[in-house]
């Protein structure tokens, strides 16, 4: 049946709630899906209760969507889901994300912690973990899904926004074509000078169209209603796909199916900003159901998209350094079948770590050709114009790597700990300011998140505040 439950989040220590709907077939030795589910936007201020569901995803036709689709109405029982249980063969989980912050920072952490609360407490197949949303939840699910497409064996987004930054733009990139400049991410108009932070979130968290690519292997059903300005989001997407050598093919009047990408992109005919219904729900559902059933497969071919060191991974590959951060770095990586060979091609990539390469002997990076002992994991670094090898175990150092690459909002993916000064200021308004602001910052954490900002005095901060919180402010 439905349930209730909650985690202790290492971002501040707060519980941070959600829904869970267990199918009455659930058996605790066999490994189960996980349906995960991110909220639309609620119009009322969230409470951290049970009502936090907004938008149109409480209404008695969501439940129209079918047996992965968004939760039917209270007391419904349909497809499967008798009781508000979850699927027949699957376990469904609502991630709060700490209300309505599109699932940013500590309400991307929020999914991700749930996710493994959920598999702590439940036998999750991790090869099966399916990440969909609507509205805000399907802003979320772009962002995270395309982050981390890795984690998922497939991504259902309906109606989300891709990106709301069109009008900020790096007009101080250096000139087309050079090594450490490549093109300005899908989108972009050419138009405002950017600061440096206001380019690092814009290109992390702003305009992900240039992160399509990143649905290579994981499959995709985009969907929004024909009526719907969302709808312009997973055009984007499609169009992108495009660009980068993909077909997508236009099936029927709504349907685009990819031909040689596991792609899908529909809209609702007459229908606005809602769920689908009907003949479009039960493509999305079946879309779903096959991918569930595929589960996740770890390929041979990786083509990857990243600005940033956050998010480095995707199945065997590490991006642990760029030469240009913020810069869009790229890599094809292909290896046989026996994984003995592996082809790579880079941009903007200055380390790589490849894990699962016990078997691994000849490499060629960007035309240089190394030869490499089988390791479980081999670590290249580019020194100049050409690629060496490197002892994974030196990935030290002060430098910008993975959970230490900013921009500052970062801090707030991870545990902080806000400092209060106590002693003497040199200067009375800048002290009576930086109070303000403290004061601020809690307030706004408290409305935004759902959480704790967590403070000390300067006087009281020790190591082990030093040791355990990723960032201090």
């Amino acid at each position: 049946g439905r349930v209730n439950r909650a985690y202790r989040s290492a971002v501040d220590g707060t519980a941070q709630p959600s829904h869970l709907s267990i199918p009455a077939s659930y058996d605790p030795a066999k490994p189960t899906p996980l349906y995960v589910y991110l909220h639309g936007r609620s119009h009322d201020t969230p409470d951290l209760g049970l009502t936090w569901v907004g938008g149109n995803d409480g209404n008695a036709a969501a439940a129209t969507q079918g047996e992965l689709g968004a939760r039917p109405a209270a007391g419904a029982a349909g497809n499967g889901r008798a009781n508000g249980g979850g699927g027949p063969n699957y376990i469904r989980v609502e991630a709060f994300g700490r209300g309505n912050n599109s699932f940013r920072w500590s309400g991307e952490t929020d999914v991700l912690e749930v996710i493994a609360s959920v598999s702590k407490r439940y036998n999750i197949d991790p090869n099966r973990i399916i990440l969909a949303g609507f509205s805000m939840g399907g802003a979320g699910s772009w962002q995270i899904g395309l982050h981390n497409s890795d984690m998922f064996c497939g991504l259902e987004i309906d109606a989300g926004v891709i990106g709301n930054r069109l009008n900020l733009v790096d007009a101080a990139a250096a000139p087309a074509g050079a090594r450490n400049s490549p093109p300005r991410p899908a989108g972009e108009p050419e138009g405002v000078r950017l600061t440096s932070a206001q380019r690092a979130a814009n290109v992390t968290y702003g305009i992900l169209i240039d992160h399509a690519l990143n649905v290579y292997n994981t499959p995709l059903v985009g969907y929004a209603g024909a009526n719907d300005a969302q709808l312009a989001s997973s055009t984007s997407i499609r169009q992108q796909l495009g660009r980068e050598g993909y077909t997508i093919e236009r099936t029927s009047q709504y349907v685009f199916t990819g031909k040689d990408i596991n792609a899908l992109f529909l809209a609702n005919p007459g229908q606005g900003h809602s769920h689908a219904t009907g003949e479009t729900a039960r493509i999305i559902n079946e879309f779903t159901a096959a991918n569930i059933a595929r589960g996740r497969v770890v390929p041979d071919h990786i083509r990857f998209i990243t600005y940033t060191t956050r998010y480095n991974r995707d199945y065997w590959v590490t991006v642990d350094g760029l030469e240009q951060h913020f810069a869009r770095a790229s890599i094809d990586a292909e290896r046989d079948a026996a994984k003995a060979s592996y082809t790579i091609k880079t941009s903007n990539v200055a380390r790589l770590l490849l894990t699962d390469a016990a078997k691994a002997r000849k490499i060629s990076i960007d035309g240089d050709a190394l030869t490499v002992n089988p390791a479980a994991s081999l670590l290249l670094v580019r020194k100049g114009d050409h690629w060496q090898t490197a002892n994974p175990a030196a990935r030290t150092g002060l430098r910008k790597q993975h959970d230490l690459q900013g921009p500052i909002n970062d801090a707030f993916f991870d545990a902080f700990l806000c400092v209060a000064p106590t002693g003497r200021p040199n200067n009375a308004v800048a002290d009576a300011h930086g109070k303000q602001e403290l004061d601020r910052f809690a307030k706004m954490f408290a409305r935004d998140y759902c959480g704790e900002a967590r403070t000390k005095d300067d006087t009281a901060v020790t190591a082990d505040d030093i040791a355990n919180n990723r960032s201090a402010a």
